[in-house]
């Protein structure tokens, strides 16, 4: 009898015409992996994405498809994997945030500059209501999002504590709805609304931490090169929150003053530039560092990336990286310049 498992079929169609081999994908622990239903993705893909050799995957789903047992056992399936939805909200927000304070209000106050020959005609206290916004909002957002609905399915487990990564969603959306609400009404030279909106964020940072931490530790599944990357990823985002809220509470207790109405309420320009590159070096690129060096080759259908060129790149970026922070944060030039030839 010819092959009935080929390698272009999409896992969800094995699964809907074959359900005895449902116990085959439960073995290398990929039942949980997509919806419970199996996901849209030819088999050759699914299975080098996670790290199965194909030929004897499918050499055993014939075999399970041969025994033509009398009677299908039924494979139960964590309740939460059967239509998880935990990321949209993340996402619907992030593009909601991306359209009203990030394109809108960042097109309103282009046509401003332009009207008035200068970017130095904005005020900076809306620029870094603009920046923050679009980071936390639009791109933190999103990242959680997305990393609490893939992680379980990257690990081959369950996400833990999944209520606190709901809470994590509310404490940023409060800190999203502060800065936008607070920037019309508050006019003090010393707000406390930017430090109110830092704490949230970081209290939503170290959830996050502290929900994926968790699932990692969970998972049976080997340590991959991606893993360091996400690691540092998380912890750079709490970083980047435990930073904002520093230069909030400064801005608080008057240690920015300036007769510059433009620039006063708002934390120092260089300031602001180094916890920008923080946030987006830090938590965004070890992010795309991590998710490319566990997808590109199923996408690619190339070789499996240097894992020993690759952890090199890891600790030279993050090191390097570290350096950069703390000389942005202190204006020290000569580390400055080294840390960014380094990271380049």
């Amino acid at each position: 009898m010819g092959k009935r498992i080929d390698r272009n079929m999409t896992v969800k169609e094995v699964l809907d015409q074959y359900p005895e081999t449902a116990k085959v994908f439960q073995k290398y622990n990929l039942l949980i992996v997509g919806k419970s239903c199996g996901p849209h993705e030819p088999m050759a893909f699914f299975t080098k994405a996670h790290g199965v050799e194909y030929e004897q995957f499918a050499q055993e789903l014939e075999a399970a498809i041969s025994e033509k047992p009398g009677k299908i056992e039924a494979i139960e399936i964590d309740p939460s994997l059967i239509g998880d939805t935990i990321y949209q909200k993340f996402v619907k927000t992030a593009l909601i945030i991306s359209v009203t304070t990030g394109c809108l209000y960042g097109a309103i106050k282009l046509f401003e500059a332009g009207m008035g020959g200068s970017f130095d005609v904005l005020s900076k206290r809306a620029i870094q209501m603009h920046g923050s916004s679009q980071l936390v909002g639009w791109v933190g957002l999103y990242i959680m999002g997305f990393f609490y609905f893939i992680l379980p399915r990257l690990k081959g487990t369950t996400l833990v504590r999944r209520k606190w990564a709901n809470l994590s969603y509310y404490l940023v959306l409060a800190g999203l709805i502060i800065r936008a609400l607070f920037y019309y009404v508050e006019e003090s030279n010393t707000p406390l609304y930017p430090l109110i909106a830092g704490v949230l964020d970081t209290g939503a940072a170290a959830i996050f931490l502290v929900v994926c931490l968790r699932t990692l530790k969970q998972s049976t599944e080997p340590k991959g090169i991606q893993d360091n990357f996400l690691l540092a990823g998380m912890v750079w985002f709490l970083i980047s929150g435990i930073v904002y809220s520093i230069l909030n509470l400064q801005l608080y207790l008057g240690q920015f003053p300036s007769d510059n109405p433009l620039i006063a309420g708002s934390v120092l320009p260089y300031l602001f530039s180094a916890w920008v590159h923080l946030f987006l070096m830090g938590f965004v690129f070890n992010f795309i560092f991590g998710i490319s060096a566990k997808t590109m080759p199923s996408f690619l259908d190339t070789p499996p990336v240097r894992e020993g060129l690759i952890r090199k790149f890891f600790y030279i970026y993050n090191i390097g990286l570290i350096g950069y922070v703390v000389s942005a944060l202190t204006r020290i030039q000569g580390i400055y310049f080294v840390t960014l030839l380094i990271i380049s």
